[in-house]
């Protein structure tokens, strides 16, 4: 679930959002710190994290990849400029998409699907691929320095201004929002 976010998400589908802290960088507080009273960092989350993300708007650009993580990457640097991200975002918007991408190898058979448009002051861009996330809050918190994994997602949920997820059996898909304008 995207505790803390400007909206609700969790696991279960295209992209991934994270919130910023006032000063334009990532938020300082633990996730655990953002619930409401009563609940738990292990909760379900709110009705409105299971329903679908909305579909994609007409006309975005999509790149369907399957075994190379250079082709995203340029894809999104190409596509986040000509949308007028500004040149920093441009870097934490690959960096964000590669590691999604990285996951999609490291986790899945198959490839996945990369979508990035503009809508207002805003670009969203999406990886879908067959992969199921099943921890409700995988990406929002700091992983252990000395374990495991769960540093790339929760990397994407640093660099981006909001990270909305949607998983399931079917697969998942991770959406990240992006301020065009600071």
């Amino acid at each position: 679930m995207a505790v803390g976010d400007k909206r609700a998400s969790r696991p279960g589908g295209t992209e991934s959002h994270s919130a910023r802290g006032a000063d334009g960088g990532p938020a300082a507080a633990a996730a655990d710190e953002l619930l409401p009273p009563g609940a738990s960092g292990d909760a379900e989350g709110p009705d409105e994290c299971d329903r679908p993300l909305p579909a994609l708007p007409d006309g975005v650009a999509a790149l369907a990849y399957r075994s190379d993580l250079a082709a995203p990457r340029a894809f999104a640097a190409r596509h986040a400029a000509s949308l007028g991200l500004p040149a920093d975002r441009v870097v934490d918007l690959v960096l964000a998409v590669g590691e999604l991408v990285a996951n999609t190898f490291r986790h899945t058979d198959r490839g996945g699907v990369l979508a990035i448009w503009a809508t207002g002051d805003e670009l969203v861009c999406q990886v879908q691929d067959s992969g199921h996330i099943t921890a409700p809050l995988a990406g929002r918190r700091r992983p252990l320095a000395d374990g495991g994994g769960g540093r790339g997602l929760w990397l994407v949920h640093q660099v981006c201004d909001l990270v909305e997820s949607r998983s399931g059996p079917g697969g998942t898909a991770i959406r990240m929002h992006v301020r065009l304008y600071p």
